[in-house]
């Protein structure tokens, strides 16, 4: 990212390796019952995230990149990267863990749905809707050292309680049913 402000700390410009947009599909492959995709998916995944990882992380370090920078598309793409990936925005960070908290106790893809669909309501009774911010992967002592701060961390945590959501199971059962999927 550009130099600048965060957590009321000064940093100096960074340079990335920016991840904008992947998709690690097999086109030689169709969806089943038992394998259904991800919004957004049009074909299985390949079962290599870990792997691209691995490869991005050495091509970032070999070129002498600062961090990895990627940009959600999907909520779902978010919940994936956030195995590697923080949000450099700490609100943001605190957004999805609340999302995931909440509803633990979903698949992962049935809740990437209910966001994609429009069906997780704010309290305020809108619906939520996913917009994509920066997720960084720090590979230098000072941006690891920044989203590892208490001060990013406190952030993070003040901002956890002012997230409550709600499904609207009525409609995600209809606009999933629209969709072309069963169940759900």
């Amino acid at each position: 990212p550009a130099g600048g402000v965060l957590l009321g700390r000064p940093f100096p410009e960074q340079t990335c390796l920016m991840l904008e947009w992947l998709t690690l599909q097999n086109p030689g492959q169709e969806f089943g019952e038992q394998r259904t995709p991800l919004p957004g998916q049009l074909h299985p995944g390949l079962n290599v995230g870990k792997k691209a990882m691995e490869m991005f992380v050495h091509l970032a370090k070999v070129t002498g990149k600062d961090a990895l920078l990627a940009f959600p598309a999907y909520f779902h793409n978010a919940l994936l990267f956030s195995r590697y990936f923080t949000f450099v925005n700490p609100v943001k960070q605190a957004e999805i863990m609340a999302i995931r908290r909440q509803f633990h106790e979903l698949p992962w893809k049935q809740l990437a749905w209910i966001v994609h669909l429009n069906c997780l309501v704010r309290p305020e009774g809108g619906p939520y809707e996913w917009k994509a911010e920066k997720q960084i992967y720090p590979l230098n002592r000072f941006l690891k050292d920044l989203f590892d701060s208490r001060d990013y961390k406190d952030a993070v945590k003040a901002a956890l309680p002012g997230f409550h959501f709600s499904v609207d199971w009525e409609a995600f059962h209809r606009k999933y049913a629209e969709a072309g999927h069963a169940g759900g």
